[in-house]
């Protein structure tokens, strides 16, 4: 059973899988003395049950599980892009077990036992990766919302702006004036929030997963 340690705001939700309910009641009550909102789990279905990749989080999971082990559910989650920042747990860090973590996707793996201070650590830098990628894909949603609010015709001049062409030679390859063109280009500008002809690109290329979205779009 999922259990959520008080109601205080918190920065972030650190999910925990054991199967030891000692441990998840010691790292739940961890989590939440330095503001952070645990969501303790016995096991990976359980966890899948509730988990939500929406959230700005991170996984702090036990290598070996009953049903499901931590590998396998870090495995299961790469596969389907839907991984947190994850710290594997173990009491046999076996160079295999660690090699095959970090290459299925945890960022960290810590032996049993750790001190709290340096687990406490690896879960905030564990947060801010997430953090940095929450801002990012609401960068780019609000990147896809004003794109999808452009016209059938604003899209097709659009994409002749990318291509480098002028007004005038935009115009002669659809048959418009060079005035409906800029007013069309006009209308672009004013529905991407452009502020220049790079920042429009850049929007185009983030959306399109060439550029890095820009931390400060708004979504």
């Amino acid at each position: 059973m999922q259990a959520i340690f008080g109601a205080m705001p918190s920065e972030g939700v650190v999910y925990v899988v054991d199967d030891d309910a000692s441990v998840r009641k010691a790292l739940g009550w961890l989590v939440e003395s330095v503001g952070l909102e645990p969501r303790v789990h016995s096991s990976a279905s359980e966890f899948l049950e509730s988990y939500d990749p929406d959230d700005v989080a991170c996984l702090v999971l036990d290598v070996r599980l009953r049903g499901m082990s931590g590998l396998e559910l870090v495995e299961k989650l790469q596969r389907e892009d839907r991984l947190p920042p994850t710290i594997l747990i173990t009491a046999f860090p076996e160079f295999s077990t660690a090699v095959r973590g970090l290459k299925g996707g945890a960022i960290d793996i810590l032996r049993k036992p750790f001190s709290d201070q340096d687990l406490v650590d690896r879960i905030w830098q564990a947060i801010e990766r997430s953090r940095t990628r929450y801002r990012e894909n609401a960068a780019v949603g609000g990147i896809r919302r004003r794109y999808d609010s452009l016209s059938a015709r604003e899209t097709e001049v659009l994409e002749l702006i990318l291509e480098g062409l002028s007004s005038i030679k935009i115009g002669e390859r659809l048959s418009l004036s060079r005035r409906t063109v800029e007013g069309h280009r006009a209308q672009i500008y004013r529905k991407m929030q452009a502020s220049s002809l790079a920042d429009l690109v850049r929007q185009v290329l983030t959306l399109r997963g060439v550029g890095p979205a820009a931390l400060s779009e708004s979504a």
